[in-house]
Formats: structure tokens, sequence, C-alpha cells
């Protein structure tokens, strides 16, 4: 089963939506946490994310120079969320969401799913559980051009995906897929199923990343949505994505700005 965002609007576009059309323009470096602006700083001094808390230590008092350095270590990082043409890219997807509709067996999901990545822009996140050989080299041959990240849950019979990550890296150096796996304790090991392209549209419901259950979704056996509302798009990817990955980041507490690398356990 799937369907289109109910928040989709049914009745015309207003130009008015242009002016608050605000997609998310950068990445939180711990969480990858979808960022509209730069935060104020502290009472410390630091600059806060908004979603995990994470602390960036810039050094110098709070003025424009200050912000100006957070920027450039931002872009330095690659953190930033750009596109070649922001309003033709939109309505690329837009388009997208418009075809996958019920009961239309000429477009099925898994058709949505492909032609949205090969629109992909900036970056895709991906929550799954498990994954299948053919979309792990869909993701290999997608991230030769946009970084490609995702958190997968991985059951016993499915380990062969950390023995390809790591033996096979280099293949494809943009795709960072970080595994969860824990066979004494099912109770903390993720079960989301969500996928986000450019911040901009997310893919959620009950579908694991497999040729199968995509295919299956078509026949009404899985489920699968769209989500196009860009509010909600960040909110999934904020809630379900980014705390995931932040448990998983080398990063403390807080980050120290001269040195992109350095792990700095907040006081």
């Amino acid at each position: 089963m799937y369907s289109l965002n109910s928040s989709q609007n049914k009745f015309g576009f207003d130009l008015q939506t242009l002016l608050n059309l605000k997609p998310p323009r950068a990445h939180c470096q711990k969480c990858l946490g979808l960022l509209k602006s730069i935060s104020h700083c502290n009472q410390k001094g630091n600059i806060p994310c908004p979603v995990c808390g994470v602390e960036t230590v810039v050094p110098g008092e709070i003025n424009a120079e200050k912000y100006e350095s957070f920027r450039n270590h931002y872009k330095a990082l690659n953190l930033y969320i750009e596109f070649e043409n922001f309003i033709e890219h939109a309505k690329k997807l837009a388009s997208i969401a418009q075809k996958m509709r019920p009961n239309n067996s000429y477009y099925p999901p898994v058709s949505a799913l492909l032609d949205s990545l090969n629109q992909a822009q900036s970056f895709v996140h991906i929550n799954s559980f498990g994954i299948s050989r053919d979309f792990l080299f869909a993701l290999k041959l997608l991230a030769q051009k946009i970084p490609v990240r995702g958190i997968i849950a991985l059951t016993s019979d499915k380990l062969w995906l950390r023995d390809e990550l790591q033996n096979y890296s280099q293949e494809s150096p943009n795709l960072q897929l970080k595994t969860v796996y824990d066979a004494k304790n099912w109770a903390t090991v993720p079960h989301q199923k969500l996928i986000v392209i450019d911040g901009l549209i997310a893919f959620k419901g009950s579908t694991n990343l497999t040729l199968t259950a995509w295919r299956k979704a078509a026949q009404g056996y899985d489920n699968v949505e769209l989500v196009t509302n860009l509010a909600q798009v960040m909110n999934l990817h904020n809630r379900f994505f980014s705390p995931l990955w932040a448990n998983l980041s080398p990063y403390g507490n807080a980050i120290a700005l001269d040195n992109s690398l350095a792990i700095v356990k907040a006081s």
C-alpha cells in the first residue's frame, strides 16, 4: 500500500508559498540534523546544534566574525546543502510525487524511489532494517556523485553487509553505511524505515530497503508513503535519523572549531 502525503496542496499553487519556502541549508557536524540557519551562541559563547545539542567551540568574542568562522568551518566540511537550481529541482521532485498515486500500476513505488534517487543533488539519508544487494549497489552508484549515508539494522543472516562495507569501502568513498546488530538485546536495534532525499522529500512506512519489499508495496502487502511537506520531512529526519547517527558518531558533547577532527568532552 502506498500513498501521497495528505499535506499535499490539492487546491493549486499559491505564489505566497514561495516566500515561505525555507528548505534546510546545512547539516550538523555530529548528527547530520537538517538546519535552516545558524543557532545563536549560548551563554558559554559556543554555537549549539538545536537537534542533538553538540556545541561548536568557536574562539573569540561573540560577533559577526565568530559566525563567519563557523560558516567557513561548515563550508570546509561540505556541510552546506546546495542545489543547482532549487525551484527546478523542487518541481522535478514534485512531479514524481504527483505520479505516485494509489492504483497507478504504471508508476509503482519502486519507480518513484529510483527516479527520486536519480534526481538527488545534495545527499540521501537512510534508515532501514536490512538491505538487499541490489539496493546496496544502487546506493554505491548514487554515491559516485553525492554523499549517501545510512543506518542499517542487521539480523544474523545479513551480517554479510559488514564484510562488504569493510572490504570494499574504496569502491564508493561517499557511501557511509553504519550497521547496528545486537543479538542479545533486540530492544536496542532500530526498526525505522526512512529515506530522505535532499531534505525535500521523504519515503516512510514499513518497507525495508529490499526490492521484494518495494514490489510488495505495489500490491498492497507493504506500506510506503511519500512526504513532500518540508517541515514534516525535516521533522522525520531529525527525529528518526539524526539521533541514531549522533549515537554512532565519534564526536563528544563539543567540537573544537580549530580542529574539525578533535573530539572534546564538555566539562
